[in-house]
């Protein structure tokens, strides 16, 4: 019990305790069933996509089953806290990668529930929990069992998926502590208990995550301290009883769960991540950063202004009340705004909010909806009764109608999964594969290489079951000391697996530039040996290629290079700097090849290092040009002291970004397109990436395959591709002019724009 009986929303509606429990529980137990159906549902198909957050979460779950601990063996970049509560369900499930995707998604949807539920029950003050969990399932879950996915609001979706990093797992640490602390820390019976109790769940907060586990255990420990201080109970005794609890339970934990080492653990995190990951991970732009204080009110923007309303209206509201729940309130959406803070300083601003905006949507839907009762309750009390009893039993109905109907398509998703010739079951995975995929699975049921590498940790090495011997998941993810450390582990590669760029051609260009320490020995010494539909296995050569260099040039004002490209095609670039700034600097160099996010072909550079080796691409023949540019606050040189330039020669287009070698089945042939060649107007279809873009920007003249020179009039942006329409009043025939990604750009031949 929770309240006085004055409180207890379940006399105020009129019905029995005793019997709307039951009816609570009936479906709580019927939602949960739908969750669970749901989640293997999703789990039948395995994702192929291997740079998904799927495989990141599958890579350290993976690693735990094989016996592998963070901080000795492997740093998952997730955090130690959502790996080893997604751990029992994998188990349960087999250990498979299917299993990962089940428990992942199971999991998230049940911390988003219990995160709902908190705030209904704060607001709502229920005698028993089981009401907060039954009557919050109509906001969160209701809306996706009977509609569709994408039509849910942004906030709703934040929820009800792991994502590409397990945000929601991470961002719940404010509600399961809240909730810990509502039910248990302040019924114990006396101070040094509570203060204990309130310093253990500190300690656990902290090896939770990084982010929003680091913000909420700073704002937890002030909790015991400011009851007991207004309470005129505050103690020196009482301080160090906390903080000394905090740091046993963390140290004992950490020590645990690293089976003995959390210096490495602590080092990776707030040394190598902290170092490298905000300088080479976009957004880039200087919208998208925090460089120094001054740049506070960029994190009051967008969607964060709608919640700080909602903050501000909830804060008044417990001015007024003085109630426990409505500061507890506060005090949630408070910390989840300072974990979005914490992150976005050592990232970027914008998708690290969602959980605030999500608290801020739920605590405004489930805040109208008290005051409209506490309106109406009196002209409606001799219906209460009944109109509650109809409403909890038509809940009790739909919840378990919909789990009945998720059983039920689960059976029938499976049957038609076994029945389809197209898709085949891999056991080793627990799922299914389209048949494309039955070659790569062969070979890697039949590899006997001892020493494999993937970009990302993906299918091949879930097949196999086999982790390997560097300690991150992926390479985007091997920062600081772990780079060159997992570098020097490549010399004893057996084989190698990279992104297939027509897989990915939005972001393998990005990794490909920011990740050159593991393509710079490849493109030299290894071979593509196997293509699956998302990635290439490469194997090493007898003899690594020649290198070829070219010319190199440093321009009169020591900020720009100039290489002398003999040929289009992929170079290699080695420079050394000097880069003397105050404060925080974004570096960045031209190379032509990123374009996935706002990077527009520039490359990041490490801004407190002193040599960079990345890859440049020349679409034309003659001297392509290297310009930099710097974000940040404060002034900042910088100076090329050398450079040195060679050819990349490499047979295989399918093994660099070749922006304008799309895949050939990229290109529709249907009623309204010829390969890729409009039926109806003067145009074509590409790719939609910032390089076509650029590209075909309005009023660029394109030379397309009949040599015929052409103006773009018309750009249309689709989810995936952009329409291009020409100049002139004759339709373009493929059988004439070919591909569209044979098409040629007349802009900027000799500097690569």
């Amino acid at each position: 019990m929770f309240e006085s009986a004055d409180d207890q929303l379940s006399r105020r509606m009129g019905v029995r305790p005793n019997s709307s429990r039951l009816v609570c529980y009936g479906i709580v137990i019927s939602w949960t069933l739908w969750i669970f159906f749901r989640s293997l549902t999703i789990a039948i198909d395995i994702p192929t996509v291997h740079i998904d957050g799927a495989f990141q979460t599958a890579s350290g779950l993976h690693r735990l089953d094989a016996g592998q601990f963070p901080g000795r063996d492997f740093f998952p970049y997730l955090g130690i806290g959502p790996l080893f509560v997604l751990f029992p369900l994998f188990e349960i499930g087999g250990a498979t990668m299917a299993a990962s995707v089940f428990a992942a998604n199971c999991v998230t949807m049940l911390f988003s529930w219990a995160a709902i539920a908190l705030i209904w029950h704060l607001i709502w003050r229920p005698q028993f929990a089981v009401v907060s969990f039954a009557i919050s399932a109509v906001g969160l879950i209701v809306p996706q069992a009977l509609f569709e996915f994408d039509s849910l609001p942004n906030c709703l979706k934040f929820a009800a998926e792991p994502g590409p990093s397990l945000r929601p797992l991470r961002s719940a640490a404010p509600y399961l502590i809240v909730w810990f602390y509502y039910c248990c820390i302040i019924r114990l019976p006396s101070q040094p208990l509570r203060f204990i109790a309130a310093g253990s769940a500190v300690g656990i907060l902290l090896v939770w995550s990084n982010d929003y586990a680091l913000s909420t255990a700073c704002l937890f420990a002030l909790w015991p301290l400011g009851d007991a201080y207004f309470n005129r109970t505050l103690r020196v005794g009482g301080v160090l009883l906390l903080v000394a609890s905090a740091t046993c339970t963390w140290f004992i934990l950490l020590t645990t769960a690293t089976h003995g080492n959390p210096i490495e653990m602590l080092r990776y995190n707030f040394q190598d991540v902290a170092r490298d990951q905000w300088w080479m991970f976009g957004a880039y732009g200087e919208a998208a950063r925090f460089f120094d204080p001054r740049d506070a009110p960029k994190l009051i923007t967008g969607t964060n202004i709608r919640s700080f309303v909602v903050l501000l209206g909830a804060t008044l509201v417990a001015a007024v009340t003085r109630r426990r729940e409505h500061v507890l309130l506060v005090w949630i959406g408070v910390a989840l705004f300072s974990g979005g803070v914490i992150a976005s300083i050592g990232g970027h601003i914008g998708k690290y909010f969602f959980g605030f905006y999500c608290w801020a949507v739920a605590t405004a839907g489930i805040g109208i909806m008290r005051l409209l009762w506490l309106a109406v309750q009196g002209r409606f009390a001799l219906h209460t009764k009944a109109l509650s009893w109809a409403a909890l039993l038509a809940l009790l109905g739909l919840s378990a109608g919909c789990a009945g109907a998720m059983w039920h398509e689960y059976r029938s998703t499976l049957t038609s999964a076994r029945a389809d010739s197209a898709r085949f079951f891999i056991p080793e995975l627990g799922g299914f594969l389209q048949t494309e995929w039955k070659s790569y699975i062969e070979k890697a049921r039949t590899s006997t290489a001892k020493n494999e590498f993937e970009e990302y940790w993906g299918i091949w090495s879930a097949t196999r079951r086999k982790n390997p011997a560097w300690k991150v998941d992926s390479a985007i993810h091997a920062l600081g000391s772990k780079r060159e450390q997992s570098k020097s582990l490549l010399h004893d590669a057996d084989l190698i697996i990279t992104t297939r760029n027509s897989n990915s051609p939005r972001w393998q260009p990005w990794c490909l530039s920011q990740d050159y320490w593991l393509y710079e020995d490849l493109l030299r010494g290894w071979d593509p040996d196997l293509l699956s539909p998302t990635t290439i296995v490469w194997k090493k050569r007898a003899l690594p290629r020649a290198i070829e260099s070219v010319q190199c040039k440093i321009g009169d004002d020591p900020v720009s290079v100039a290489v002398e490209t003999p040929q289009p095609g992929y170079y290699e670039i080695k420079l050394e700097y000097q880069f003397q700034a105050r404060g925080r600097q974004l570096l960045m160099a031209r190379n032509y090849i990123s374009y996935g996010s706002d990077e527009d072909g520039f490359a990041s550079l490490d801004p407190h290092g002193t040599r960079a080796v990345f890859p440049l691409y020349a679409r034309h023949a003659g001297t392509t040009l290297i310009t930099f540019k710097v974000f940040g606050r404060s002034p900042a040189e910088l100076r090329v002291t050398s450079c040195s330039a060679s050819r990349i020669t490499l047979e295989h287009d399918e093994s660099l970004p070749m922006h304008d070698l799309v895949a050939d089945d990229f290109f529709p042939t249907n009623a309204e397109w010829d390969h890729g060649i409009s039926r109806i107007i003067p145009g074509f279809v590409v790719p939609k990436t910032r390089y076509f873009v650029n590209k075909y920007a309005v009023g660029s003249r394109i030379i397309i395959g009949n040599g015929e020179t052409r103006t773009v009039t018309r750009t249309e942006m689709l989810l995936d591709a952009i329409i291009i329409q020409v100049d002139g009043d004759d339709l373009l025939q493929y059988a004439r002019v070919g591909l569209p990604s044979r098409f040629q750009s007349t802009r900027g031949e000799s500097t690569n724009p």
